[in-house]
């Protein structure tokens, strides 16, 4: 409230991404709890049944106003629509980060064992790797300067360039730096992404010097 903390009680377990229902203004969690994935409706939890494994990424299709969550369970990302959960193919591993490309509409997901590439874009039927971006994308924001998808993690651009973020533009990725040096800090990562609304920066958080 601005000053105090309230808890919002009656999930057992550990929540570990939130969003925002915009048909409601609710909030949703997602994480390691009995059913995984809970909206608030300012009294309760109401459980979103169907997920039988971790939810560690939520965002909202743009298309059709659904609720996408992410993580470990079976086909690694589903689809809510309002009753029950609809797998989106077989993403090809487990799901750390979603967002959506404003440029096409396109869900974007994030993980950590992904056979193709550290991004890939589901077009509506079938996933498929967003550029040569390798290594395991833990992060994903999108710059409202510019339309452009934002991937933090520990990455290799072109399968080369090593970098904890990178920025792509629609057709290619371009490394956006390192924050640590890999040969010093081994575990660097950078895990989470924002962007600061009163100056249009790029904020990262993770595990780096």
């Amino acid at each position: 409230d601005g000053a105090n903390w309230t808890t919002l009680a009656g999930l057992t377990g550990t929540v570990g991404v939130l969003t925002i229902n915009p048909a409601n203004d609710h909030p949703i969690a997602g994480g390691a709890f009995p059913g995984n994935c809970a909206e608030w409706d300012g009294a309760n939890w109401t459980i979103l049944a169907g997920l039988t494994g971790n939810v560690e990424a939520l965002t909202i299709n743009s298309t059709n106003g659904h609720l996408v969550a992410g993580g470990t369970f079976t086909g690694n990302c589903a689809e809510w629509d309002g009753a029950t959960w609809t797998t989106l193919g077989e993403v090809g591993g487990e799901v750390a980060a979603l967002t959506v490309d404003p440029a096409t509409g396109h869900l974007v997901a994030g993980g950590m064992v992904f056979t193709n590439s550290g991004c890939m874009e589901w077009d509506g039927a079938t996933w498929n790797p967003l550029g040569q971006l390798s290594g395991w994308c833990l992060g994903l924001t999108v710059d409202p300067s510019n339309g452009h998808v934002i991937a933090g993690g520990v990455l290799a651009v072109g399968g080369s360039v090593f970098a904890t973020c990178a920025e792509w533009d629609g057709t290619n990725w371009t490394s956006l730096g390192v924050l640590s040096d890999w040969a010093d800090q081994p575990f660097s990562f950078v895990r989470a992404l924002a962007i600061d609304p009163a100056n249009d920066q790029l904020v990262a958080g993770g595990s780096f010097l």
